[in-house]
Parts: C-alpha cells; structure tokens; sequence
C-alpha cells in the first residue's frame, strides 16, 4: 500500500460526506485495490495492472475481476479492503448496494459472489461513469498502477518512431 493512500482519508475523506457519487466510487476503487494487492502478490507487471485499472474504467468492477482472476494462481472467496479506510462510509455503500462482506479483526471482506449482483445496482443508480471515478480513484490509490518504470518512456517513444 502506498503513502498516499495511507494519507487519502486527509484529502477524500471530507469529500465522501458530500458526494454520494464519490461514496460509490471510492467503494469500488477500495475493493479493486484488493484486487490489485493481489495481482501484485501473484508477481503481476505494471502493464496487468494497468490493463486491470482501465478495464475497471471501460467495463466495470465485474468486468475487471474477471480479468484479475484469469491472471491469478489461485482462487479466493473474499477480498480484503485496505485497513486504511473511513468504515463508515463503505459499510454504508456495501450496505446499500447490496454487496455480501464480512467484518474480521478491523479488515472487511468483500465475497466475489456478490459484486455482480451489486454492480447491476449501482448501474442502474449511478450509471457507467462511476467506474471511470472508480479508476481514477484506483491510481491514487495504488502507486504502482500509476507511475512509469524507468525506460517505459523511452520504449514507448521509439514505437511512436517506428510506427512513422
């Protein structure tokens, strides 16, 4: 987990009071983040994860969980939510979308058998631009979606030249 999203409750967590529509997409950006954690556990590049982040933005969270199993060793029933959370404010957005977690030791649990019927809800109440939020949210979230390796500039450069 990276610094910034150890101090994100500083800067979005005002905000989610306010915005029912952040609410939703910092609900989702937070399990997509265990998921993330877990492509990174599997020894998963940086171009998985963001394939994984812009498959969140165009197809949404089952989509993307979809896309996370297939590059998975194993499989898992639940995933973990960072502990760096506001509680509050994510019980309140599992709860109302109907998402099934659990709550062990201060981690909550999201099963992977709930998140379609609960992603149809939140189509169908906030539409498909809450996961492009979501991703959004996902980079400030998970550092190592969002930064560039050394040399991954200039290789895209020189098949920007190439393709010429």
């Amino acid at each position: 987990m990276s610094y910034v999203s150890k101090e994100i409750s500083k800067y979005i967590t005002p905000q989610l009071y306010k915005e029912t529509e952040l609410r939703v997409a910092y609900t989702i950006a937070l399990i997509a983040e265990g998921l993330v954690y877990q492509l990174n556990q599997a020894g998963a590049d940086r171009y998985t994860l963001r394939k994984f982040a812009d498959t969140l933005s165009t197809g949404g969270l089952s989509t993307a969980l979809a896309y996370a199993l297939q590059r998975l060793p194993s499989s898992f029933s639940a995933v973990a939510l960072s502990k760096f959370i506001d509680r509050s404010v994510v019980k309140g957005v599992l709860d109302e979308y109907g998402f099934n977690y659990k709550e062990e030791e201060g981690i909550i649990y999201v099963y992977l058998s709930g998140i379609i019927p609960a992603e149809i809800r939140i189509l169908e109440d906030r539409g498909k631009r809450i996961f492009a939020k979501a991703s959004e949210l996902l980079m400030i979230l998970s550092s190592d979606i969002a930064f560039k390796e050394e040399g991954e500039e200039k290789q895209s450069e020189g098949e920007t030249v190439a393709q010429s």
